[in-house]
């Protein structure tokens, strides 16, 4: 598999994990609950790994955190922006907070974690870092 394959296997596991693997409960919870927002980011995480494993590549921990704290970061500023906190102190998603833009940069940070973690796998970074 070459680098552009995997690439494009890499953004399908993305997508998967970010959308299609993303629950409801997870979707209208991890702005409030840490514990949901964690474990989806650590779905999606393990997804974009997926592929780099099938090619022969190991995991390095400290790619693994960076790409989870990353996500968690990034959605968590997301759900800040489009969830409203009402006067009941009660959050709700609001829909005339949310506009596209907040969409393309969380999902254009995504991409370009998986470009940047697929760069570092190509120069090495598995050997570098190497677990035994």
């Amino acid at each position: 598999m070459n680098g552009f394959e995997l690439f494009i296997f890499m953004v399908f596991a993305h997508l998967l994990a970010d959308w299609t693997l993303q629950t409801p409960i997870q979707a209208n919870n991890k702005a409030t609950n840490w514990y949901i927002m964690g474990l989806h980011c650590f779905v999606w995480t393990t997804a974009v790994f997926v592929p780099l494993m099938l090619v022969g590549y190991h995991i390095v921990p400290i790619a693994f955190l960076l790409m989870w704290l990353i996500h968690y970061y990034v959605d968590t500023w997301k759900c800040m922006i489009v969830w409203d906190h009402g006067k009941d102190g009660k959050k709700e998603w609001n829909y005339d907070l949310f506009k596209p833009w907040h969409l393309y940069v969380d999902q254009g940070i995504h991409l370009a974690q998986i470009v940047a973690l697929l760069t570092a796998y190509q120069y090495g970074i598995d050997k570098i870092w190497q677990v035994t």
